[in-house]
């Protein structure tokens, strides 16, 4: 089936669901008891189903009318299990409370989409696009919830600018994907890998940290604010951390277990300094940064990089 069929099947044969499958969905209901069809691996299918959006048109920096999702649906404290999401479009949308498990979502739009407290178990997203989106608690609203993800994969998925915060990762990965600005921000990592291309990834204040593990990615960039290295794993294996960019490389850069609490300090700077200015050769002020760490950071650097130029 192609995805354009899979799209417009939802105004001819399954025109009469249609309106059934939004209903459920914005009043917190239960899809199996719908008359839906299911794939051949056995999974209700939703696919290429595009849940209700409101829209507004802006002017563009061209002077041209752009058309932008203003409001998508909410809902709330639903059970997703053995849904197939694929070429389904919820952009916009918000999910709170509610828990996915054992679903497909190949191609499937997410774009800024709002996930509130939700749990997901035994997932792989391939070709997921979440760009913009957001993963969080929900602060005192939500209760605080264990193992948002478990056994949880992203494969070739846009998570570009994605905001995760107070989340927590058991047996996960992301390979080959989109991490430009994408932010993870007071998580537990109890088991976290990373393949392919990592590029300006964001870690910060991290709860526990066990295992994230970055030996089988090509690092491009990675921030830690306010970040320790324990738990960390780094290409060419633990003592070392791999910096590059366009136009100079710092490869094997040791990073010694006797280095002291200051010396420790002055290479987790040089980590925040460099990777957030990957891709230029100067660098720039940075407001978490203070300026002695900052101007340590510059000479620090330079040194390294001349001995790494003369080995």
């Amino acid at each position: 089936m192609t995805k354009s069929y899979l799209r417009t099947r939802w105004k001819a044969e399954l025109k009469s669901v249609n309106d059934l499958v939004t209903y459920e969905l914005e009043n917190k209901g239960v899809l199996t008891r719908l008359e839906l069809p299911e794939t051949t691996e056995g999974l209700i299918d939703l696919r290429g189903y595009s849940a209700p959006k409101k829209y507004r048109t802006e002017k563009s920096n061209s002077g041209r009318d752009k058309t932008y999702v203003s409001e998508g649906i909410r809902i709330k404290k639903m059970t997703f299990e053995k849904i197939d999401f694929s070429y389904s479009d919820f952009e916009g949308c918000e999910f709170l409370d509610c828990n996915f498990s054992k679903s497909k979502f190949d191609k499937a739009r997410f774009f800024a989409t709002q996930f509130w407290g939700c749990r997901f178990h035994d997932i792989t997203f391939s070709k997921t696009n979440f760009g913009h989106s957001t993963f969080q608690t929900g602060g005192i609203i939500l209760k605080r919830i264990i193992d948002n993800f478990t056994h949880v994969t992203f494969e070739f998925a846009n998570l570009s600018e994605v905001h995760v915060h107070d989340q927590t990762f058991q047996d996960c990965k992301i390979s080959d994907s989109k991490t430009g600005g994408l932010l993870l921000s007071k998580c537990v990592f109890h088991d976290l890998s990373f393949s392919g291309s990592v590029k300006n990834l964001f870690i910060t204040n991290s709860r526990q940290v066990k295992k994230v593990d970055f030996t089988n990615a090509f690092v491009i960039g990675i921030n830690l604010e306010k970040q320790t290295l324990n738990g960390f794993h780094f290409p060419e294996g633990d003592n070392y951390y791999m910096f590059r960019n366009k136009s100079k490389e710092l490869a094997n850069l040791k990073i010694k277990d006797h280095l002291a609490d200051d010396e420790r300090k002055i290479i987790e700077t040089i980590i925040s300094v460099w990777s957030t200015n990957n891709l230029n050769v100067e660098f720039v002020d940075i407001n978490w940064l203070k300026p002695n760490e900052v101007n340590v950071g510059k000479t620090v650097i330079k040194e390294l990089k001349r001995g790494v130029q003369s080995n």
